[in-house]
């Protein structure tokens, strides 16, 4: 009978343990990949703004190349705007994953247009750089309205981004991701109660005898805790040496600090779980024999 009490307590312990990794990795994740705040406080060490004007000088018409110039001081002076509408994108996208809401990301964009027309006005009567086609002064007006009906015509003023705009391989991605998020949204909620509940069994089987109980659960709680820490070590050293050489190199670069970032919760939760289950360790040589 003392062998299947030992078996049953050794098996919880066990599952005690890796419910609390589980834990701890929902946790980590949910804060940090799964918080919009945290993603776009990440960003702020990417030159993001660069990297969208460059996707923004290959999606213009060939015609209106000679706004590459203008389209890279936009890049820097609306980068606060810019920021913004990222977050905008992430707080959109952090909904659909979460189930609140249909794949749905509206942008508005009139105010960089606004600032491409008349930064373009100001560079006509000023002096155009090379490139720039040669407009007779008091022809500048027209050709700027022009460039407003084509610019108009390309880019409304406010973005509908809907899954029918996206390729069905994105919104597989999306989807499987959505699914992803619902099990981590329900792991927050279960994994406390599977530990409650070996917690519990372990102290039935041992007949709430303290000094026994305090030891089995302190167990799982190094263990637990250990493995968390090791955990954050093997991705922080790894991650970073598998990244594919396709990564723009802005990104690249911001990498390991953002695998840092995202592993951090992590590394508290597994600091916290690992000292409390060394001060129950403790406790279980203090408690007195009587109670073993």
């Amino acid at each position: 009978m003392q062998v299947v009490r030992v078996v049953v307590c050794v098996l919880c312990a066990l599952i005690l343990a890796i419910t609390l990794i589980a834990l701890g990795a929902a946790i980590a994740i949910n804060s940090t990949v799964l918080n919009p705040e945290f993603i776009a406080s990440e960003l702020e060490d990417v030159d993001i703004h660069l990297m969208l004007a460059d996707q923004a000088k290959q999606e213009i018409p060939p015609a209106l190349s000679f706004l590459n110039p203008i389209i890279d001081d936009a890049a820097v002076d609306l980068e606060p705007w810019i920021r913004e509408q990222v977050l905008t994108v992430l707080h959109a996208v952090n909904a659909y994953l979460r189930g609140e809401q249909e794949f749905r990301i509206v942008i508005s964009v009139e105010e960089a247009k606004s600032y491409l027309i008349t930064r373009l006005n100001e560079v006509l009567i000023s002096s155009p750089p090379p490139g720039f086609p040669q407009i007779p002064e008091g022809e500048v007006d027209a050709f700027v309205r022009v460039i407003e009906q084509e610019l108009d015509a390309h880019i409304p003023d406010v973005l509908h981004i809907e899954e029918s705009d996206l390729d069905e391989q994105t919104m597989a991605e999306l989807r499987n991701a959505r699914q992803l998020t619902s099990y981590l949204t329900t792991s927050l909620r279960v994994l406390p109660v599977i530990a409650v509940l070996m917690i519990l069994v372990i102290a039935l089987v041992l007949g709430w005898r303290s000094r026994p109980l305090s030891r089995y659960v302190g167990a799982s709680f190094v263990l637990a805790g250990s493995l968390c820490l090791g955990v954050v070590l093997v991705v922080r050293s790894v991650l970073p040496a598998m990244m594919s050489p396709e990564v723009p190199s802005e990104v690249a670069t911001a990498l390991p600090d953002f695998i840092s970032g995202i592993s951090h919760p992590l590394v508290v939760y597994g600091a916290v779980v690992l000292l409390v289950g060394v001060g129950l360790v403790i406790l279980s040589f203090r408690l007195k024999a009587s109670e073993y």
